[in-house]
């Protein structure tokens, strides 16, 4: 049985990766909403969000010299390289 199942979610990843994935999410989503609320749950995506795209930013490099230039001189700090 167990076979079948991971067998059945391989070949909807990939075959039918982008249904699979709205379809999880918005799963997700509304057992979140059910258990917690719309606004707790609105709270944490809006927080995953922002995470996810901190992340991306960390990937590509260079954020905390970016974060760096950005400061007034007095509150930069110093690097110990």
């Amino acid at each position: 049985m167990k076979e079948r199942f991971f067998a059945l979610l391989t070949d909807l990843w990939e075959h039918h990766r982008g249904p699979f994935v709205g379809t999880s999410l918005g799963l997700l989503f509304a057992i979140l909403v059910l258990m917690l609320g719309f606004f707790p749950t609105m709270f944490i995506v809006l927080c995953s969000g922002i995470g996810c795209l901190i992340g991306l930013r960390m990937d590509r490099g260079g954020v905390l010299e970016e974060l760096q230039d950005r400061l007034p001189e007095k509150l930069q700090w110093h690097r110990f390289s």
